[in-house]
C-alpha cells in the first residue's frame, strides 16, 4: 500500500492533558518518511488507575496512531486512507485492545458509513481531502503568520503551536488554528459554562481581540422574553437580548457579533469559521487578504 517509502527515526514524547477532570497525558509520535518528518498527537490517556502516574508507549491507542500514515497517503495523493476496524467486545477483557486496519477508497468508506455493521464492527471516520497536504499546511501557517494572527505570541509559543498543528489530524482549517492560543474561540466551549454562558462567551470573545475589546461589569439575567447580556465598555453601557437559552444557536447570533464590532467602534469584526462554529477576530484588511489567499474558510 505504501510502496517505495522509507520509515525511519521513530520517536515519542509525553504531553500533559488537562482537558478533562481526570489526569491524563497524550503521546506525540513522529517518524521520518522519504526525508520528511510526520507527527501525530494521540488521544488523551487517563492515568488515574496508576498511583504513580506512569504510562508507557505501549499504552498508546494503537487504533489512533495509524492516522500518521494517512498524512503520508495524503502527501502521496493516494486514493486510499487507513481506517480502524473496532469489533464488538466479547467476555475477554483483552478485546478492548484488539483492532484491525483496512485501506479503503472514499467510495468504499462511504459504504461503511452509510450502512454500518454495528452488530459486530465499526469503521472509523477518516478524511479524504487530498488538498490538505503537509506542504499546503506549512504554507497556510506561514500565511496566517504574515496575516498577523500570531502577533500576540512569542517566538517560542509560535514554534510550539506550529509543532502541535503539524501533529493534528487536518480535518479542517480551524482545527489547525486551535493550536495557536488566543486566535480562535470555539462556541462548543461555551456549553461547558452552564451557569453563566453569556458572560463566559463575551469574555472569551474579548480575549481573541488581543486587548482591543475589554468589557467590564458583565452581567446576564433572565427576562420575560429571553436572556439579557449587559456590559460596560469605554464608559458606555451596552446590552443585547437573546431569545433562547443558547443564543449562539439562534438566527440572531450573527447580528450580535456584528453589533459588537460596530457599536464598540472596534477596528475589526468577529467572523464564524466554516465547519466547527469557531470564531475569529479580524480587521477588514485581514479578512480580505484571508479570502484572497484562501487562508480561511468562512461560514456562509
Amino acid at each position: 500500500m505504501l510502496p517505495g517509502l522509507d520509515f525511519t527515526d521513530f520517536r515519542y514524547t509525553e504531553i500533559p492533558d488537562t482537558s478533562f477532570s481526570i489526569p491524563a497525558i497524550r503521546f506525540k509520535v513522529s517518524l521520518k518518511c522519504n526525508g520528511r518528518i510526520y507527527k501525530h498527537i494521540s488521544l488523551p490517556i487517563s492515568n488515574y488507575k496508576n498511583p504513580k502516574g506512569k504510562i508507557s508507549p505501549k499504552d498508546i491507542f494503537n487504533e489512533d496512531f495509524y492516522r500518521i500514515f494517512n498524512k503520508i497517503l495524503t502527501d502521496q495523493q493516494s486514493p486510499y486512507r487507513l481506517h480502524s476496524i473496532m469489533f464488538s467486545p466479547t467476555m475477554n477483557s483483552d478485546d478492548i485492545r484488539r483492532f484491525a486496519l483496512i485501506a479503503l477508497k472514499d467510495e468504499q468508506g462511504d459504504i461503511f458509513m452509510k450502512n454500518p455493521v454495528m452488530s459486530y464492527m465499526l469503521v472509523s471516520m477518516d478524511g479524504y481531502d487530498s488538498t490538505l497536504t503537509s506542504t499546503k499546511i506549512d504554507s497556510m501557517i506561514s500565511g496566517w503568520e504574515k496575516l498577523g494572527l500570531f502577533t500576540h505570541l512569542s517566538n517560542k509559543e509560535i514554534s510550539k503551536a506550529i509543532d502541535n498543528a503539524q501533529a493534528t489530524d487536518p480535518f479542517f482549517i480551524s482545527g489547525l488554528l486551535s493550536n495557536f492560543p488566543g486566535v480562535i474561540y470555539n462556541l462548543h466551549d461555551t456549553l461547558t459554562n452552564s451557569k453563566q454562558p453569556y458572560i463566559s462567551l463575551l469574555i472569551s470573545l474579548a480575549k481573541i481581540t488581543k486587548g482591543e475589546f475589554i468589557p467590564t461589569k458583565i452581567t446576564e439575567a433572565k427576562i420575560d422574553h429571553g436572556i439579557k447580556l449587559q456590559y460596560l465598555f469605554k464608559g458606555k453601557v451596552h446590552s443585547f437580548i437573546f431569545s433562547t437559552a443558547y443564543g449562539w444557536l439562534d438566527a440572531k447570533f450573527p447580528a450580535f457579533l456584528k453589533k459588537l464590532g460596530v457599536e464598540n467602534s472596534l477596528l475589526g469584526n468577529f467572523y464564524i469559521l466554516k465547519y466547527d462554529h469557531s470564531l475569529i477576530y479580524l480587521t477588514k484588511q485581514q479578512h480580505d487578504d484571508a479570502i484572497k489567499n484562501n487562508l480561511l474558510e468562512f461560514a456562509s
